[in-house]
């Protein structure tokens, strides 16, 4: 299990790591701002309601299928946000754009969500497809 964890941690910096040359934007016209807001929530929306199998099978880069299993993504919540509580509410959505290095536009979500025991910060970006290319929690 212990392995498992470190490999979806490894995978997610790596994937993080390749966004951090990017620049932050404004939100490129090629994106509707409120669809990203709605995808961004229901991606949290499952975590919300530990319906990670709904999760797997939102659309998604291939690199985020295994980091965003069922299984993995147990263990990543249980690890960093285990004692979060009932959710409470959103307490802001921010959304900007993002340009990686090979100019490929992205639309990066961050989601501050209230809980019971603790504030989650969820920042999950998306392709032009509105596909899930980056997923970040802490």
């Amino acid at each position: 299990m212990k392995k498992t964890t470190l490999f979806i941690m490894a995978a997610m910096v790596l994937l993080m790591m390749g966004l951090a040359g990017c620049t932050g934007v404004k939100l490129p016209e090629s994106f509707d701002e409120d669809a990203v807001r709605e995808q961004a929530k229901k991606v949290i929306d499952c975590i919300n309601t530990d319906n990670l199998e709904e999760l797997s099978q939102l659309p998604m880069v291939e690199e985020m299928k295994t980091i965003l299993m069922p299984e993995s993504m147990q263990a990543i919540l249980a690890q960093y946000v285990g004692g979060r509580g009932e959710f409470v509410k959103y307490e802001a959505v921010t959304v900007v754009g993002t340009t990686d290095q090979d100019g490929t536009e992205y639309a990066l979500a961050v989601t501050v969500a209230e809980y019971e025991n603790q504030k989650v910060t969820y920042t999950i970006t998306f392709n032009q497809e509105m596909e899930i290319a980056g997923f970040f929690l802490k």
